[in-house]
């Protein structure tokens, strides 16, 4: 039997993924090598008997930093963890460590009594799927989100605005001239514009408003929690940013501008597309020429 155990347990220091095994009292009674690594633990050393218990080791990953918890809330976090691995329902859930890998963790229950932790690598998969929805939401030329995704986006946050009540504005931004542009300088100049306003309208607006690329030279911006006076300011700092924009092509350099439509969610304008839709017929119906921005009426 002893053959048999240890047989086990050199067959669970070999696996990729990391395994620790708990007993009742949930001391850890096996750890293997891969968990170790993960949770930066010494190596045993023969002779000397180690004792860490599931509370213990989440301790010993916030103190060396392998698993970084908020100092804060690492006391009612393993209070929590305790109970649920106590009840044996923790789990499946992913943890990301702080070189950023990210490992899948599960607590299984062992019809002997103990519970067995296991952590499987998932960092290649994760990304897998980050590029894939990088593809699927992606405008693959400014870096934006795409009109599709950007709908989606869009009507989310026209629901949650209506549901508690908070304002709401979209911004349509579209080039003047811009078919221009690519007449005299060419397609790659005209890429690189795009590319450029891109950049000028990340620089104009918060961590928490979404951008997009609407197709062609159509952009468009959302700002959640913003009122139509605020997302004029957030509009007319894109205008004069894009009116900056100097793209050098041999010796000769691109410039151009941009007409901006500003309108924000009322009885009227109840989704997305009527959003939009509100602020181009703003933009149509001024007369005031290009390199503008237009508020749509309420």
């Amino acid at each position: 039997m002893n053959n048999l155990l240890e047989s086990l347990r050199d067959a669970l220091d070999l696996v990729e993924y990391g395994v620790v095994l708990l007993d009742d009292d949930l001391n850890a009674r096996f750890i293997n090598r891969a968990f170790r690594a993960m949770w930066a633990l010494p190596e045993t050393v023969p002779g000397e008997r180690e004792h860490y218990t599931f509370a213990s080791l989440m301790q010993h990953g916030s103190r060396t930093g392998a698993y970084p918890v908020d100092e804060q809330h690492l006391e009612s976090d393993i209070a929590d963890r305790t109970i649920q691995i106590q009840a044996g329902q923790d789990g499946p859930r992913l943890l990301t460590l702080a070189d950023h890998r990210v490992l899948k963790f599960e607590c299984v229950p062992l019809p002997r009594g103990g519970r067995m932790l296991t952590y499987s690598d998932q960092t290649a998969l994760i990304h897998a799927v980050e590029k894939l929805e990088e593809i699927v939401h992606i405008d693959d030329l400014t870096k934006l989100y795409n009109r599709r995704f950007l709908t989606t986006c869009g009507e989310n946050e026209v629901a949650r605005s209506k549901r508690y009540s908070h304002p709401l504005s979209v911004v349509t931004l579209n080039l003047d001239q811009f078919r221009q542009v690519t007449a005299e300088y060419g397609h790659d100049a005209a890429d690189m514009v795009l590319c450029a306003v891109a950049q000028c309208c990340r620089e104009a607006t918060r961590s928490t408003d979404i951008i997009g690329r609407l197709g062609g030279e159509e952009f468009a911006l959302i700002l959640p929690a913003t009122t139509l006076p605020a997302a004029m300011v957030v509009a007319e700092k894109v205008r004069r940013k894009v009116a900056a924009v100097l793209v050098h092509v041999g010796p000769l350099a691109a410039t151009v501008t941009g007409s901006l439509g500003v309108v924000t969610v009322t009885e009227h304008k109840r989704s997305f597309e009527d959003l939009l839709r509100s602020a181009n017929a703003a933009l149509s119906a001024d007369a005031g020429g290009s390199n503008r921005v237009v508020a749509a009426p309420q």
